[in-house]
């Protein structure tokens, strides 16, 4: 299977989601495998930043099970960021699936504005990256 996703671990506390394409049903079901796997993993509160430029989880299954994960007791808080419009509709129904977790989820058009408020959550939690490096090179390790 080709992964449509790639997450990375950018310190103790931030997870990085790349999509690269819109993923079939089993690349969403690997990738909540994953994700489920790295906040089990985890020794504390993660926060999630998703890059949905260029793909993004369409299924509503797919999305509820998504939403479950914020319930997770290491499921920090999450933001994203794409100015797609049909990306804006399925992020803001994952928010509705999401709001009883009592975690705080928000999506953005632009990287700074998700930076911005990651930072409101947990300051500092995005410094000390290089952006414009992950930007260009999302995928690399």
């Amino acid at each position: 299977m080709d992964a449509h996703f790639h997450i990375r671990r950018l310190s103790d506390r931030l997870l990085f989601i790349h999509w690269s394409q819109s993923p079939d049903s089993e690349n969403e079901d690997a990738f909540l495998v994953e994700l489920r796997w790295m906040l089990d993993e985890s020794a504390g509160q993660q926060y999630v930043l998703s890059d949905l430029r260029f793909g993004r989880i369409s299924s509503l299954r797919t999305l509820q099970q998504l939403a479950k994960l914020t319930e997770h007791a290491r499921f920090a808080g999450s933001t994203a960021f794409s100015e797609a419009p049909r990306t804006k509709t399925l992020v803001g129904t994952f928010q509705a699936f999401a709001h009883k977790s009592g975690s705080r989820n928000e999506m953005h058009e632009k990287l700074e504005d998700a930076l911005a408020f990651l930072e409101s959550l947990e300051e500092g939690i995005t410094a000390g990256i290089d952006w414009s490096a992950l930007m260009d090179h999302p995928t690399s390790s």
